[in-house]
């Protein structure tokens, strides 16, 4: 329920601040005022969604509590997918990929809904094929991938909705109904894959982004100080956010304390999705050269940042806040010295 929250009405506040930020910061530096509102909320959609993988990891690291780590991971699937489908509403105008036809508000409905039906529907085909071939690792697995791909390719490029969320719908289906049916050489195998795929396309990625804006990005003294100041207003209103919704996530799902709300807070990375995206932002030759340029510098920026500064800070702020669980040979052992 929490995750819920904070991927869903948590994003879309998100996006409407950092819009509005930029928006201010357009009438105060002169090399930002060709920026408008669809430029901005698209630019908000972008830079809303978490990627909290290496937080995810530390808390399994420093033996956390799960119901925590479940909160982080959760949400960083699912503010995926809005996040997409909320900058595609905004990025469509100028590509073409999505035409509105409705309110922005049913376009959204439409395709988040419609990709979460897509990937159940698909996930219940694959289970019923894998259940023809038991016992085959190889054929179970090739039917797994393959229709991870058709899944995303289906709901993104012909029916138009949500290639993400049709995804996570089609991964939890696929693990609560269907990893029971599978051998254990065939899950070994599937989750060192997606691992191999995925830090695969995240390299990729960041180098990417990297050469592009060496390459092609006119980097100024205004630029650089108007990116470390969106950096803080990201984080502030990832706090902002967080803290309107916590009397309710305290009181729903799991619940919540204060000490996790400025967990949640400063652990909001950004990462791939975030590029990706940018990346889209700056081969759209029908949005003006400046505008993609900064939007590709900001959006690395910040990613580069939460990564340097929120990422390595993290484990600071749990051991401070009482977050982590000591195991109980360490704590004799600690209990052993100062005895002695």
């Amino acid at each position: 329920v929490n995750s819920t929250i904070l991927a869903v009405p948590g994003v879309v506040l998100s996006m409407a601040l950092v819009a509005a930020m930029m928006m201010g910061i357009s009438l105060l530096v002169p090399e930002f005022s060709g920026w408008n509102w669809t430029f901005a909320l698209m630019f908000g959609a972008l830079i809303s969604a978490t990627d909290p993988v290496a937080v995810v990891a530390l808390l399994k690291e420093l033996n956390t509590s799960k119901r925590f780590s479940t909160l982080v991971d959760a949400e960083s699937l699912l503010n995926d997918g809005t996040g997409i489908v909320l900058f595609m509403l905004f990025f469509g105008t100028f590509s073409g990929a999505v035409p509105l036809t409705s309110s922005p508000f049913t376009e959204f409905l439409v395709v988040a809904a419609g990709g979460a039906l897509l990937g159940y529907m698909v996930a219940v085909a694959c289970i019923f094929l894998i259940t023809k071939f038991k016992g085959d690792e190889m054929v179970q697995n090739s039917v797994i991938i393959l229709s991870a791909y058709v899944t995303f390719i289906l709901a993104q490029a012909y029916l138009h909705l949500s290639g993400v969320i049709a995804l996570v719908a089609f991964g939890l289906e696929m693990t609560y109904h269907g990893k029971l049916l599978f051998s254990p050489k065939a899950n070994e195998f599937t989750e060192k894959f997606w691992d191999l795929a995925s830090f695969i396309a995240n390299t990729l990625v960041f180098i990417i982004v990297g050469i592009i804006i060496a390459v092609q990005v006119k980097i100024t003294w205004a630029s650089l100080a108007v990116m470390a100041g969106v950096y803080v207003g990201v984080n502030l209103i990832r706090t902002a956010v967080v803290f309107i919704f916590y009397p309710l996530m305290k009181r729903s799902g799991y619940g919540m304390t204060v000490r996790d709300a400025i967990i949640l807070s400063w652990g909001g990375l950004r990462g791939a999705l975030g590029l990706t995206l940018a990346l889209m932002v700056s081969y759209t030759l029908s949005i003006p050269e400046d505008i993609r340029d900064q939007i590709l510098l900001m959006t690395a920026g910040i990613v580069t940042l939460t990564l340097t500064v929120n990422a390595t800070t993290i484990r600071k702020m749990l051991e401070r806040l009482g977050l982590t669980e000591v195991p109980a040979v360490q704590s004799f052992v600690d209990y052993s010295i100062r005895k002695r």
